[in-house]
């Protein structure tokens, strides 16, 4: 079974950086993924003012989950969303690019990807762009 979670301790997420090979950011908040209490993947990510930014969402090293980096990152974007941040972005090498296009993330020009979070959770079809 998939659980998802937030990273509660500064120490378990320097542990879960480490297992997945990113530089660990104190200042920042993660989710964790696991299936069956395996660890498969992480995500850090912060909120500043109206704008969500996910730094990571990997994967451990030698797991391939595309469905468990998907809900996580669908779970954070969701957490940044309800703080009232309804608009985020991330570095392109942030995760694979399948994965940050599937999360809704687009190349508009600037140095980072953009996800337009209006609308993405609140249950209903909109013809947002």
């Amino acid at each position: 079974m998939l659980t998802v979670k937030p990273i509660r301790t500064k120490a378990e997420q320097e542990l879960f950086c480490a297992k997945c090979n990113i530089p660990y950011d104190v200042d920042l908040l993660a989710y964790s993924a696991h299936v069956d209490d395996v660890f498969v993947g992480m995500c850090q990510f912060g909120i500043k003012g109206e704008r969500g930014y996910i730094k990571n969402i990997v994967s451990h090293e030698g797991i391939d989950d595309f469905e468990a980096m998907f809900i996580m990152g669908r779970g954070t974007l969701n957490f940044i969303d309800l703080c009232g941040a309804h608009e985020a972005e991330c570095a392109r090498d942030a995760g694979e690019p399948r994965l940050l296009t599937a999360l809704g993330f687009k190349d508009t020009g600037e140095e980072n990807l953009y996800a337009d979070l209006h609308g993405m959770f609140d249950g209903k079809c909109s013809d947002r762009k």
